[in-house]
């Protein structure tokens, strides 16, 4: 009965609120690469944490994680900077609104399993 409600409680309809969302992203080939990247460069920063002997990679990757993350986020407001006229339209409101919007009115549902 509890591997069911687990189960159960995965995929809702709240995951299908997630792709709705601002055109303004990164090309394919970039996320294609970046995720993958990223997701190893965490991975590294878990193991190089947990070791003495690997205390300069360790500090190397926690100067590198905020360097590439402030990276991601001025590249993300330089394309909405340059493309300011359609940013600041109803319709870009309702897109970067409508999934936090549906997720808050999917909550009673996650919330009496």
């Amino acid at each position: 009965a509890t591997a069911v409600r687990i189960l159960g409680a995965g995929p809702s309809l709240s995951y299908l609120s997630e792709f709705p969302g601002p055109p303004n992203t990164f090309p394919i080939y970039v996320e294609v690469l970046l995720v993958p990247a990223l997701a190893i460069i965490a991975a590294v920063n878990v193991v190089v944490g947990s070791d003495e002997n690997y205390a300069l990679v360790a500090d190397f990757m926690n100067n590198a994680v905020p360097i590439i993350g402030l990276l991601i986020l001025v590249i993300a407001l330089t394309r909405a900077i340059a493309d300011s006229p359609d940013l600041y339209t109803v319709e870009t409101f309702r897109k970067i609104t409508l999934t936090p919007m549906l997720s808050l009115l999917l909550v009673p549902w996650h919330i009496t399993d």
